[in-house]
């Protein structure tokens, strides 16, 4: 730990800010009384030539985007210990994680007297990222092509074919090896002109995929989204109203995945 060492003299180095795969991030004063950020490079990656040379562009990089979202590179020099180090600017303010989790709020919004959840920004809206979405390409049909050419191959189409039900059941029907995953809040049900019930989603997909081609997801994840237990309740009731025997629903819930990758212990 160098905290409360100063390296050449002049970087007394404040406060651990981070540890990377490459390199150690600390706040630092400098003897005139300036505040940084001293950018370390790990000792035993300093006495790789490339990995030092990639080091250092990393700084020249960032000195000539010349945009003010970019962090400016001060200085870089050789520790005492012989690791090399770049001397950046120093921010204040939130980490990423702290301004997403404001910019990520949930409020509570009452509709005809059900609360619902809703995000006031998403991660696009927030970094200004352009939505290149093009449904063209979201045809779970033009799987068959592959799927018929590579019989050894198992396809999964997500979403119940994102909102294309019917070709996702029309490829399910043609190819054996296509599968169908049942994740997401299926919001898309309520596109479709007959608005069926996920009971109803579910007993298609078991007519013509069988129980032994249908893998469950809840489309969970770490952050902003968390493990959502109650698309698995959902989809859980929905498969008993479609019908499903016990068997049937431990394969979609998870047989059929741990048999799609096996262990390798």
């Amino acid at each position: 730990m160098r905290v409360g060492t100063t390296v050449r003299s002049k970087w007394r180095l404040d406060l651990l800010l981070g540890v990377g795969g490459m390199a150690t991030v600390y706040a630092a004063t400098h003897r005139n009384g300036s505040r940084a950020a001293v950018k370390i490079l790990h000792a035993e990656l300093s006495i790789n030539a490339q990995l030092r040379g990639r080091f250092l562009r990393e700084g020249y990089l960032a000195n000539a985007v010349g945009h003010h979202g970019a962090v400016k590179v001060i200085d870089d020099d050789i520790a005492e210990d012989g690791s090399l180090f770049l001397v950046t600017e120093l921010l204040d303010g939130e980490t990423l994680q702290d301004r997403l989790v404001s910019e990520l709020r949930l409020r509570s919004i009452t509709t005809r007297g059900a609360a619902k959840q809703v995000f006031t920004r998403t991660l696009r809206d927030l970094f200004g990222i352009p939505r290149p979405y093009d449904l063209s390409f979201a045809d779970p049909l033009h799987v068959v092509p592959a799927a018929n050419r590579f019989r050894d191959v198992s396809f999964v189409l997500p979403h119940f074919g994102g909102g294309l039900l019917q070709n996702a059941l029309l490829a399910g029907a043609q190819c054996e090896n296509v599968l169908l995953d049942t994740s997401s809040s299926n919001d898309w049900m309520a596109t479709l002109p007959s608005r069926p019930a996920l009971a109803d989603v579910f007993r298609s997909a078991l007519g013509v995929f069988g129980a032994e081609r249908l893998l469950f997801g809840t489309d969970s994840s770490t952050f902003p989204r968390g493990w959502r237990a109650d698309i698995r309740d959902a989809q859980l009731a929905a498969l008993e109203q479609a019908g499903a025997k016990a068997a049937q629903i431990e394969a979609v819930m998870g047989g059929n995945l741990a048999r799609l990758l096996p262990s390798s212990v």
